[in-house]
Parts: structure tokens; C-alpha cells; sequence
């Protein structure tokens, strides 16, 4: 069920994560607001639970069309690690939500480059 699959993302349950994922065959379904397991996992900083859903096929680019994507929760966490981890999987650095620089939101210099050196 969707909600298992999310739930388990957003508590880093790893073992509930791996068993919502053999049950469950629709990695990107979204919660109420819109959000997929992936964001969740990306806004906890939680490498090892990205890891998992982008090997299982998660899509690293849902929310692109609006600018709420797991890269925008990782950026908006400073969760370096998992920004470079969905930069290297295929995220694209998207616009804000309302418009604006995504590299504008990193506080960390280290963060900041890395948005710089993928937008360009």
C-alpha cells in the first residue's frame, strides 16, 4: 500500500522500506501533498533509504514541473550527501517552487557549489 511505502520513508524504517517495496510495485505514487517516498527519504537526509528507492527505480526527477523534488527537500534539509547522491542519479536542478535559485536555500558553501556546477 502507498502509505506503507511512504510511512517507512518517512520514519527510515529500512526493514518496513525494503517490505513495502516487494509488496508495493508503484514507486512514485504520492502522499496528499503531493510527495513521494523519495522526497521524504531526501528531506531526512536518509542516504541509505535513497539509496534504496533510486535502485529500486524511483524517479529522481518527480516534481520537476512544479520544483518539489526529493533534490528540493534535500537542499532545504543541507543534506549534502543526498544531493550529490540524486545529482549523480539524474536529478536536475529545477527552479524554486514560486521561482527563484534552488542554490539560493544552501547554507553550505560545499552544497552551494554543487547546485552551481550541476545548473551549469
Amino acid at each position: 500500500m502507498t502509505t506503507d511505502l511512504i510511512a517507512a520513508a518517512k520514519r527510515s524504517d529500512m526493514i518496513a522500506l525494503r517490505e513495502a517495496l516487494a509488496k508495493h510495485p508503484q514507486i512514485d505514487a504520492v502522499d496528499v501533498q503531493g510527495w513521494t517516498a523519495l522526497f521524504h527519504a531526501a528531506g531526512r537526509g536518509d542516504v541509505a533509504a535513497l539509496r534504496l528507492l533510486i535502485d529500486s527505480g524511483a524517479n529522481v526527477n518527480h516534481g520537476i514541473e512544479t520544483g518539489f523534488t526529493a533534490l528540493f527537500a534535500a537542499v532545504l534539509g543541507q543534506h549534502k550527501a543526498v544531493a550529490q547522491l540524486l545529482l549523480e542519479s539524474g536529478a536536475k536542478v529545477a527552479r524554486m517552487p514560486g521561482g527563484g535559485e534552488l542554490r539560493a536555500h544552501a547554507e553550505d558553501q560545499e552544497l552551494k557549489a554543487l547546485l552551481g556546477s550541476a545548473s551549469s
